[in-house]
């Protein structure tokens, strides 16, 4: 009597491990940084793509300057829809894109109702394992709070010739976690001289400016304090010149203003006039 014995059917395979970044995102990077991540592919035979769908996060909370609510800055571009959030516990969100090359302008889309080939990874057969690079890369200039931000993607592998996803046949669908750590950043530099040099023989007032960029994503507190109390002091006398100074605080500068309390022509200055100004970040 003979025997019969059913072949065995592969399914279709997908491993794809959880994205965790190796390092804190940092939003004072003036390019993005892409993280290779791998992903394999098995037990498909014939033309298949892979697709990835997150969910849309809700608005980016802010960060706060001088008891003064700001919105961090996001550098979005012109396609801001090609671009996932990543949550925190917090409820702010990073920005974030998944690339096939970290040369390529075009990151992977969602492909909820498009299979362009510039939206998903594509292959030709995957009877055998399949490897595949896959670029994270979060957004520069984006100063969100510090914290893990993570996000569920829905990875989909689709097989067969198609043009629209109704004629496409769903092999499987997979959710992979991503995380990107967020450190703490805190930075201010002053840009302009920090020199301000006058004619005391001049009948003219003096007046100058220091500008200092700064960047956070922590609320903070600033503050501007005189070594000197707002005086000048002559390097080769005792001689102390008052000053006038105020400052202004943006979400990126902080710009102190001088101006002399008289006519610089009074003053019998024999060095330099010095004084020591400190601009203090304290985190709330």
């Amino acid at each position: 009597m003979a025997s019969l014995v059913a072949g065995a059917v592969n399914a279709a395979y997908l491993d794809i491990p959880p994205f965790m970044g190796r390092q804190a995102y940092r939003p004072t990077d003036p390019e993005a940084q892409y993280v290779v991540h791998q992903l394999a592919v098995q037990s498909v035979s014939g033309p298949y793509m892979i697709g990835f769908i997150s969910k849309e996060a809700g608005p980016i909370t802010s960060s706060t300057y001088k008891g003064t609510l700001v919105t961090p800055r996001e550098s979005l571009g012109q396609n801001a829809s090609q671009y996932r959030r990543a949550v925190s516990t917090t409820g702010a969100s990073l920005r974030y894109a998944l690339y096939q090359s970290h040369d390529s302008p075009v990151p992977l889309t969602d492909g909820v109702s498009s299979v362009e080939r510039s939206s998903l990874i594509t292959g030709l057969d995957a009877s055998l394992e399949k490897r595949h690079i896959l670029y994270v890369s979060a957004l520069p200039g984006q100063w969100v709070p510090p914290g893990l931000y993570q996000d569920i993607v829905t990875v989909e592998v689709l097989s067969g010739f198609f043009e629209d996803r109704a004629m496409a046949t769903r092999l499987l669908e997979r959710p992979w976690p991503v995380v990107i750590p967020v450190g703490a950043i805190t930075y201010a530099r002053a840009v302009t001289p920090t020199v301000l040099s006058f004619n005391p023989l001049q009948n003219t007032v003096f007046s100058g400016r220091v500008q200092y960029k700064i960047g956070a994503n922590v609320p903070m507190v600033i503050t501007v304090s005189s070594q000197n109390g707002d005086r000048l002091v002559d390097t080769q006398s005792e001689l102390r010149i008052p000053y006038h100074m105020t400052h202004q605080v943006s979400t990126q500068d902080v710009t102190l203003f001088f101006k002399l309390g008289m006519n610089p022509s009074k003053h019998d200055i024999q060095g330099q006039a010095i004084d020591t100004v400190v601009v203090t970040m304290t985190e709330l």
